[in-house]
């Protein structure tokens, strides 16, 4: 086992042990920690909302190209006399 899974598998005995799990040099319970990861949930989708009305907004007002005029010249025809 890499050292990250031997941590999480000390931290999670010590959660099912005590009910607290240390994360960042904080003591919570499982439900504390469950209303921060729901928070940054929210805020992901947020986030994500905003990225994507930005997207549209910086579409819609990209200069739109003018229309190429065609190369074709009308041939003129012989006047009939």
């Amino acid at each position: 086992m890499n050292a990250q899974t031997e941590q999480a598998h000390k931290d999670l005995r010590n959660l099912l042990l005590n009910g607290r799990i240390l994360v960042n040099g904080l003591s919570l319970t499982g439900n504390e920690l469950g209303v921060i990861i729901q928070g940054e949930q929210l805020l992901f989708a947020k986030a994500s909302q905003l990225d994507a009305a930005n997207e549209l907004l910086a579409k819609q007002k990209e200069p739109k190209e003018p229309k190429k005029k065609s190369n074709i010249v009308p041939i003129k025809q012989p006047e009939k006399k």
